[in-house]
């Protein structure tokens, strides 16, 4: 339903979690570009490759692992017919989750040419961990490194055309695309505001999730209950 609405309205870009979801997004938009956020089995680069999606890489081991089935799927079709196999670096530059961690100058180790042989990257980008509260020091030196990374990145030749995105809703209101390429619109797009400080009034919730009330209970104070107490 919500590829369907965006797409409807001018949308060409979207971001998924998994290889299952882009190929939702694929039969409903067939000529979006589908960027995978999370890891796809390395296995299953033939189907990365048939539904033109993005993969993101996360650290050199998933890349040469996806590097090498890649070329092993190649090798069984026609000389010349097979394009390269779209990927994102995905940098860490203080979320502390996936991602390839970047120095405060800028800096980070990516794989060499040769263990990304049949990849290509179009995509680079990174996540604030704090985007949300305008008072934590944290998103301007997240921002900064990203900067940095880009700038270093798009430099050599086989990054300089990928294009660059951090911001999610909360960044996207308060930097529109800091500067970027694209911005990952996630809450707001159901209407919710990311947090008190850091919201639009003009946001109003597009869904509404409801259940029957199955039990009611009363039990004295100090009472365990569920997992664990």
């Amino acid at each position: 339903q919500v590829t369907g609405a965006l797409s409807a309205a001018g949308a060409g870009r979207f971001a998924v979690a998994t290889l299952g979801e882009a190929e939702e997004v694929r039969r409903i938009a067939p000529a979006a570009e589908v960027l995978i956020l999370g890891v796809t089995p390395p296995q299953e680069a033939g189907r990365l490759w048939e539904g033109n999606f993005c993969q993101s890489l996360h650290t050199a081991e998933y890349a040469a692992e996806l590097s090498a089935a890649f070329v092993a799927f190649a090798r069984e079709k026609p000389s010349g017919t097979v394009r390269p196999l779209r990927t994102a670096i995905k940098l860490d530059c203080g979320m502390g989750r996936l991602g390839f961690p970047v120095e405060d100058d800028g800096g980070v180790r990516l794989p060499s040419a040769e263990e990304m042989r049949g990849l290509a990257v179009t995509e680079v980008y990174a996540h604030f961990s704090s985007a949300d509260d305008p008072a934590s020091p944290e998103t301007a030196r997240q921002l900064s490194r990203f900067r940095a990374a880009v700038r270093m990145l798009h430099r050599e030749e086989r990054f300089a055309r990928a294009q660059s995105h951090i911001c999610a809703s909360a960044g996207l209101i308060r930097f529109g695309s800091a500067e970027c390429d694209a911005a990952r619109c996630g809450l707001a797009l159901y209407g919710y505001s990311p947090s008190a400080a850091v919201s639009l009034p003009s946001l109003r919730p597009a869904m509404t999730l409801t259940a029957p009330l199955v039990q009611v209970r009363r039990v004295p104070a100090g009472t365990p209950v569920g997992y664990g107490g």
